[in-house]
């Protein structure tokens, strides 16, 4: 009992002193202060999180824990909005090694329109640049994208209509448009790191692998060669590794090399029918039944 009473005035202690974190006066920090912040915060949020899930039979203390989590996301998500605010942008132009055209691809609904455009600064900020950044929207939903986001077009954001799939619109519609392209599918609502595209490039380039993604699990097989329980699975893979199980997920982001899908990727009635809502399980069945060879580069930040 008394070792929980310390534990649980040391965590109380933190959290005073977190409740004392100046964020009003982020917007006067520099960009690199603003990342050496996020060096400090994530870290302790995945702490926080890893003792909160081992405390819950002490509910003072996984009460405070919690407290103390929501802080420090709140925190977070404050630094990493004011970086991309402040960040510099440049006008388009590709600066990759690909012997072929490159497209970022992303789609969004309204839920998420008010933070669409700082995951577009993220995208259009990278260290190498893309041919295209494409952003996806339903022709229903065309008269609400905020003008944020629209004003990234002069920076080389396209903006396209297409009919409403679902989360299919990042990548059914390009891959309609551009069948000779490489497309890396990313997320609507997460920042991502200045080198993250040129970290899926480089893992390209230097492995024989048609598919490459940050983060993903490995399915595991059962008796009869079938994949087991999805609980029962590797979740994140957190090293470099190359197999046909590994199953990507569109989080961290996945290149998908020209021709690497089956001809049926397209087939609207076939996927609305088997995967209406799991993309990422089409996804991943139409390019293993083309025989992809995918890679994992095992990266477990999904932010600046």
């Amino acid at each position: 009992m008394a070792d929980g009473s310390v534990r649980s005035n040391v965590i109380i202690n933190v959290y005073s002193d977190l409740r004392k974190f100046p964020l009003k006066s982020l917007g006067r920090c520099s960009e690199t202060g603003f990342l050496e912040a996020c060096r400090l915060v994530k870290p302790t949020i995945m702490i926080i999180t890893y003792i909160s899930n081992r405390t819950r039979r002490f509910a003072c203390i996984h009460s405070v824990l919690k407290s103390v989590y929501q802080l420090i996301r709140k925190a977070n998500e404050k630094i990493l909005r004011a970086a991309l605010c402040i960040r510099p942008l440049r006008p388009l132009q590709a600066s990759h090694e690909l012997n072929g055209e490159l497209i970022v691809s992303l789609t969004s609904f309204p839920a998420r329109f008010d933070t669409l455009h700082l995951t577009l600064k993220s995208l259009l900020g990278q260290s190498i640049h893309p041919d295209k950044v494409i952003l996806w929207i339903a022709f229903s939903d065309a008269d609400l994208l905020p003008q944020k986001v629209i004003e990234l077009k002069k920076w080389g954001l396209e903006i396209n209509y297409c009919l409403d799939i679902r989360s299919y619109k990042k990548i059914i519609p390009v891959l309609d448009k551009y069948p000779h392209s490489y497309v890396v599918t990313a997320d609507d609502d997460v920042y991502y790191w200045r080198n993250w595209l040129k970290e899926l490039v480089d893992g390209y380039l230097h492995s024989e692998a048609n598919v490459v993604c940050h983060r993903a699990h490995k399915i595991v097989l059962q008796g009869g060669g079938l994949p087991a329980l999805y609980s029962d699975w590797s979740h994140l893979i957190g090293s470099t590794v190359v197999s046909p199980l590994l199953f990507p997920t569109g989080l961290g982001g996945v290149l998908y090399a020209p021709g690497v899908f089956h001809q049926d990727v397209g087939n609207k009635i076939l996927f609305f029918d088997l995967c209406y809502t799991t993309d990422d399980v089409w996804l991943y069945w139409m390019h293993r039944m083309n025989n992809s060879v995918i890679k994992v580069l095992g990266t477990t930040r999904y932010t600046l």
